[in-house]
């Protein structure tokens, strides 16, 4: 073997023979919390083995391995405390994330907080001041009400998106709605581990019950979902309010004719549902812009402010309170008592709502 005798020839022949690292290209990023577990997900660049290393404190006690060699991972942790921080990790190969941190649900009856936006898309300075607004106000989870992306089934959308919201990911979890951008594209399914049959879910968190919803058609039509939708407003739960959040709004005061026609669209399929059911609050999005209308007992929000085009409003019976603006919603739960508050990118207040929790209901009939 002829030796190589100038340092810089050298270093390049040890480069050429040592293989790269694997690289970890997105996440790590938590997702589906509950008091007693959480999925943390990550995605390499090669496929590799890995695992989640975490503990209490500074200490990375503990490890729960991933199930197969593969470039995108969802490992579930069990056996947690509730309303307790941990401190976690990823192993991919011989890559390890930086440590960060991961919070189980709360108990019944316990205050939380959480954020809510919607229509994302391409507006990526307004995205990224709004994550940075959310991450100061410390949400347990965040929802997204649709149109994460411009065209779901791009890779380079997503690419931005997760660059964007990955310092927040990495430390609560997200529960997205699919919206019209989405374009039921597969890549939704692959990156985001959500409860249920993914495309509509429910989960608890304290003293709230949650449920999400597509709104796109044909599942706006779907009868499989009408009933799960049904079924499940019908159980019998502890909880003192329940939200609902899809995509596309139930009442429009936009300029556009076709966005009202819609509207009223959704509301032939979901409207008596959900008033009948009694429902606190409604979140959705696809009008850019933030729209706020009471109707038979509950509070239906349009959040469509988290970087798409804005879409101007009208005056129209009803309306509480309309504005085209870039903004996001601010959420907190304390026993009773719901208060929501929408913020604007500037953080200026656009509207703050204080609710109560409703007497206890009979059962509804069958």
């Amino acid at each position: 073997m002829k030796l190589v005798s100038r340092m810089g020839v050298l270093v390049a022949v040890i480069a050429a023979v040592v293989p790269a690292q694997a690289a970890i290209v997105k996440g790590p990023y938590l997702q589906t919390a509950t008091t007693d577990s959480i999925t943390v997900c990550w995605v390499s660049d090669t496929e590799e083995a890995g695992a989640v290393e975490y503990g209490i404190g500074v200490f990375l006690d503990r490890k729960v391995p991933s199930e197969t060699r593969a470039l995108r991972h969802e490992v579930k942790i069990a056996g947690l405390d509730a309303d307790t921080e941990y401190v976690y990790r990823v192993v991919s190969g011989e890559t390890k994330s930086e440590v960060s941190t991961l919070r189980t649900a709360v108990r019944m009856g316990q205050a939380f907080k959480f954020a809510v936006i919607g229509d994302v898309k391409s507006g990526d300075e307004e995205h990224a001041k709004q994550v940075q607004q959310m991450m100061e106000f410390r949400p347990a989870f965040v929802m997204v009400a649709g149109d994460l992306v411009n065209a779901g089934r791009e890779q380079k959308y997503w690419d931005t998106f997760f660059s964007i919201s990955g310092p927040l990911m990495q430390r609560v979890p997200y529960y997205p709605a699919l919206g019209n951008h989405e374009g039921d594209s597969p890549l939704y399914f692959e990156y985001f581990a959500l409860p249920g049959n993914e495309r509509y879910y429910s989960f608890d968190w304290g003293n709230c019950h949650f449920i999400i919803l597509d709104s796109d058609p044909p599942y706006l039509q779907s009868e499989d979902q009408r009933k799960w939708l049904i079924d499940d407003l019908r159980k019998d739960r502890e909880t003192d309010f329940t939200f609902v959040m899809f995509h596309h709004p139930l009442y429009s005061g936009t300029e556009n004719l076709n966005r009202r026609l819609g509207a009223a669209e959704v509301r032939k399929y979901f409207g008596t549902i959900l008033e009948e059911a009694q429902v606190d609050v409604v979140f959705t999005g696809h009008d850019h812009n933030y729209q706020h209308t009471f109707v038979n007992g509950v509070h239906y929000i349009i959040t469509g402010g988290g970087g798409a085009g804005l879409y101007w409003v009208k005056s129209k019976w009803g309306f509480t309170k309309q504005a085209a603006v870039y903004h996001w919603l601010r959420v907190s739960v304390n026993g009773k008592r719901l208060t929501i508050t929408a913020i604007d990118i500037d953080g200026k207040l656009i509207e703050r709502l204080e609710i109560r929790a409703r007497p206890e209901l009979p059962p509804p009939p069958e």
